[in-house]
């Protein structure tokens, strides 16, 4: 690529974002999002669940045949738990992924979604996993052109779910939610959760059959 080339790419961008961007409040994620300049979808009450592999580093430096079973055994159960819980968007890439959550029961689904993997992942097959949870507003839409598009995720919860989950301190528990998660929780939930702080709660939930 040459400057003219480079040059010419850095117009065509700016031109695009100069655009005053249009927001159209939507009651849910839809299945496709809009590829259109500046149409940004916005969803409120969307929970984010984050998880992560604790030690992923030594999986790809160890037994290839170990690694590839295992990491082939998570993203599995990631993917098959988070449609359990009708996840109304989920993606996931190398030892992480991430779900979001919609509609009035958001947080209802995420957390039992987050019980569930911490008591398979974690309880049952020790893989050692951690997850981070948040509610909030986001602002939705895919950046790229046709045939060669993403969805591009804004607001609060994606971004601090996932720092949520990234937290690392060998006292917390693996479940990691914001303050506006718990507090839309019921007591039943409630009882099983400890402050961090005023803005962090954790816990070890998990189910017992």
């Amino acid at each position: 690529m040459n400057l003219y080339q480079l040059a010419q790419i850095d117009r065509e961008i700016t031109q695009k974002i100069r655009a005053k961007p249009l927001f159209v409040r939507v009651h849910s994620i839809p299945s496709n999002l809009p590829l259109e300049k500046e149409k940004w979808l916005v969803v409120d009450n969307v929970t984010s669940v984050f998880v992560d592999l604790t030690d992923s580093t030594s999986l790809a430096v160890g037994n290839k045949y170990d690694a590839t079973s295992i990491l082939g055994y998570y993203a599995r159960a990631l993917i098959e738990i988070f449609e359990y819980y009708n996840s109304a968007y989920l993606d996931y890439q190398g030892d992480g992924g991430f779900s979001l959550f919609d509609g009035v029961d958001s947080v209802k689904k995420a957390i039992d979604c987050a019980i569930t993997l911490n008591t398979l992942l974690n309880r049952e097959k020790r893989l050692g996993i951690r997850i981070g949870i948040d509610v909030g507003t986001i602002y939705a839409k895919k950046v790229g052109k046709r045939g060669n598009n993403k969805e591009l995720w804004l607001g609060r919860p994606v971004s601090y779910s996932s720092k949520l989950c990234n937290l690392k301190n060998d006292y917390l528990s693996p479940i990691r939610i914001s303050r506006g998660v718990y507090y839309s929780l019921h007591q039943i939930y409630k009882q099983w959760c400890r402050p961090i702080d005023n803005d962090i709660y954790h816990s070890d939930m998990f189910w017992e059959f």
